[in-house]
């Protein structure tokens, strides 16, 4: 139950990364909508996680399902860098976690003109569980489906 705890914790941590996204110069938002899909390794738990995220400009909202049936809920914003990299910070808990903070970067891989399918994320994340377990590390995500026009 502990990890599916942390891996929700992950799952959230990654979603509000990938949310949405203002481009200096072009005004675009990234559209990180749809799922995510990754692992993380804390110093305590690690596993896979899964994320469903709906966004609402720079605003989004997530659903994380991690190892051993976790499941978190929470909100992020996202925000474009000093050199045009792509910042997210999330926030969430579940039924087993009291409370997940994450922060991190969305990026672009190199995979031709449809940049939508090359969206990858890394975060860092600190949990706090219901039980009092603290846990904190990274989690990897890489963007399975948009939502949008693909």
């Amino acid at each position: 139950m502990r990890k599916l705890m942390l891996a929700a914790a992950c799952i959230a941590l990654l979603l509000p990364a990938a949310a949405a996204a203002d481009r200096p110069g072009g005004g675009c938002i990234v559209d990180v909508s749809g799922l995510w899909q990754g692992v993380f390794q804390g110093q305590v738990f690690s596993g896979e996680v899964t994320l469903m995220i709906t966004q609402d400009h720079r605003r989004f909202h997530w659903t994380a399902f991690a190892s051993d049936a976790m499941f978190a809920t929470g909100d992020g914003t996202i925000a474009a860098g000093p050199k045009g990299d792509v910042n997210a910070q999330i926030m969430g808990s579940g039924p087993g976690l009291k409370k997940v903070d994450a922060h991190g970067n969305v990026m672009y891989a190199d995979v031709g003109d449809n940049m939508d399918e090359g969206l990858t994320a890394d975060f860092t994340f600190d949990a706090i569980y219901r039980n009092g377990i603290h846990d904190s590390g990274m989690v990897k995500l890489v963007h399975v489906i948009g939502q949008g026009g693909d």
